[in-house]
């Protein structure tokens, strides 16, 4: 008799989908480009994006630039710098009346073009922290530098799936540097 046969054993394991954009490219005032996992960063109406001294900034007008990782449920870190007073992290964003976004030491969502602000941060980020945003189902955690920072719990957008980087100043110098987005 052999042990296991007619069996089917086997191991399986589940590769997660990640964006990542570190913006080591060269400079380019006319578009973001491309992740460095192959992702088109997409921008909104009446703003144009590019890439400084290896970090994305807004080139002109004021607006998102977006990437889709097709799952509502991911973990989004991405580091500030510079300016901040014109920089969001924009997450759960299906178009520019219906968002998630962290501005400041402030959640935010807004729906239908209605803002409400959802949470505040024990700290407020400065140049060169790192915000990581974990949005899975109907719960939002934030954190600062790994600090754990809020919970939410809405259902607000929980199906949308689009993240990335909001700035209504091209002349202020904010920036955001190592995007990481994990579907979870």
């Amino acid at each position: 008799m052999r042990i296991g046969a007619g069996i089917g054993i086997g191991i399986s394991r589940r590769i997660r989908k990640t964006i990542k954009d570190t913006f080591t490219r060269p400079d380019n005032n006319g578009t973001a480009g491309k992740t460095e996992t192959g992702q088109t960063w997409v921008t909104t109406t009446g703003s144009v994006w590019g890439i400084v001294s290896g970090k994305l900034k807004l080139i002109s007008g004021a607006g998102r630039v977006i990437v889709d990782p097709g799952s509502p449920d991911y973990t989004l870190r991405v580091t500030i710098s510079g300016d901040l007073s014109a920089l969001r992290i924009v997450f759960r964003y299906v178009d520019d009346t219906n968002e998630w976004y962290v501005s400041g030491n402030t959640i935010f969502k807004r729906v239908g073009g209605s803002i409400t602000a959802a949470a505040v941060m024990i700290g407020t980020p400065v140049s060169g922290d790192v915000i990581t945003i974990q949005a899975i189902k109907g719960s939002i955690r934030l954190f600062l530098n790994g600090a754990w920072q809020a919970n939410i719990s809405d259902i607000a957008l929980m199906t949308a799936t689009k993240a990335g980087i909001f700035s209504s100043a091209p002349a202020a110098l904010s920036y955001a540097d190592n995007f990481f987005l994990e579907v979870v």
